[in-house]
């Protein structure tokens, strides 16, 4: 999870920024003020920063989560700090794409987990699979939004979050809950699968899956696809 920054934080660049510095700097968009940095956060492992929590005071007054990467730095020469959103920043910011766009309560790491490998799978992420909401994982969750024609946040809401667990196999129509089912009768019975038979592609029957294809030599994706059907009902 991203925790707020000390008073020292490393930019891409390896340059050490005063965190106290960067906090309240201003933010602009096209030469324009449109908001204030509220906070910096930083991935606890790398030390790095990860991204900026910004009030957007332009139009309908919202915070949002803004990664490292989609963000310029300046310096005057009194030292004071100004933030400038880069292109596609600033047009996923902006008041009329985006206007219910805010920072939302922090997902458990068990859902960010099991988004990070479904977008993994899926050839949206490269990056681990830790339970951490980086600008990778940002980037990943709105390039997946995009493609499924859901708001573009880059926030594991709600649609994004359903739109992930109801699994579909690339190139395939959506697996319904009689096949989940029916999968999970068929992993029950054969020892993988000791949760409720309920429809619901989570963790736990994704992890099962896992396990039945790494036996089956089969390529080990956690989804419901057309091998692993034909080998479960075989």
């Amino acid at each position: 999870m991203a925790l707020l920054a000390p008073p020292l934080a490393l930019a891409a660049n390896e340059v050490a920024i005063d965190a106290k510095v960067l906090t309240n700097a201003k933010v602009e968009r096209n030469g324009k003020n449109v908001g204030t940095v509220q906070r910096v956060m930083v991935n606890p492992t790398t030390g790095r920063i990860d991204h900026l929590q910004i009030l957007m005071t332009e139009g309908q007054q919202r915070v949002i989560s803004v990664p490292w990467g989609g963000v310029k730095v300046f310096q005057d020469n009194g030292g004071n700090m100004t933030v400038s959103l880069t292109n596609r920043a600033a047009s996923e910011a902006s008041p009329s794409a985006s206007p219910s766009l805010v920072v939302t309560t922090p997902k458990p790491a068990s859902d960010v987990l099991t988004a990070q490998q479904r977008l993994k799978d899926r050839g949206y992420y490269s990056g681990p699979v830790d339970g951490v909401i980086g600008p990778n994982t940002e980037a990943a969750v709105r390039a997946f939004q995009r493609d499924v024609r859901l708001t573009v946040t880059g926030v594991l809401d709600p649609p994004t979050l359903r739109a992930l667990v109801n699994d579909t196999a690339r190139g395939g129509a959506p697996v319904s809950a009689t096949d989940i089912r029916s999968a999970q009768q068929q992993l029950k019975d054969r020892g993988y699968y000791s949760g409720p038979v309920d429809g619901v592609l989570g963790p736990a029957t994704e992890a099962s899956l896992r396990a039945y294809q790494r036996d089956r030599g089969l390529k080990v994706t956690g989804r419901l696809d057309s091998s692993t059907i034909r080998s479960l009902f075989s």
